[in-house]
């Protein structure tokens, strides 16, 4: 039976060659940013009906690519947030599938830490500022479980 954690787990897994590391808060320093960072957080749980007795989840879980660059590099930046999303796309692992991967923002660690609100980041004014690149896919990975005792409809 999958969980988030060991979903997460089998992404970082997958992108080892990336030396992606599964983060609960990822919040790192500009001069940690250098060399490209991915790290994979685990984002959300869905639970649906799949039938009269199974339940369907879908696992969320956010994949980010951050690095201190500059404004040329953000096209390759780009392309590897995508290939990374394609990658995992009908992808088994962890007794899931991968059947989406929707490319959005990370959230801004400052805005977290001061009202506990997670908002997207990825704007000209942050790469302006701190010439920080931060691109995040998030994989769906769905699953089916049968459920046992009473039907649930």
């Amino acid at each position: 039976m999958a969980n988030l954690v060991s979903v997460a787990g089998a992404v970082a897994s997958e992108l080892s060659r990336y030396g992606a590391t599964v983060c609960f808060l990822p919040e790192f320093k500009l001069s940690e940013l250098s060399q490209m960072r991915v790290v994979v957080v685990p984002t959300g749980i869905e639970d649906e009906l799949a039938t009269r007795d199974s339940v369907g989840a879908v696992y969320k879980v956010s994949v980010g690519v951050l690095k201190k660059t500059t404004e040329d590099e953000i096209p390759s930046l780009v392309q590897t947030v995508r290939s990374i999303g394609r990658h995992f796309l009908g992808m088994h692992l962890a007794g899931c599938s991968c059947v989406k991967a929707a490319y959005e923002p990370i959230y801004s660690p400052e805005q977290f830490r001061e009202k506990r609100q997670f908002t997207g980041i990825y704007s000209p004014e942050q790469f302006r500022e701190k010439r920080q690149f931060t691109g995040v896919v998030v994989l769906s990975f769905r699953t089916v479980e049968r459920h046992e005792g009473e039907a649930l409809l």
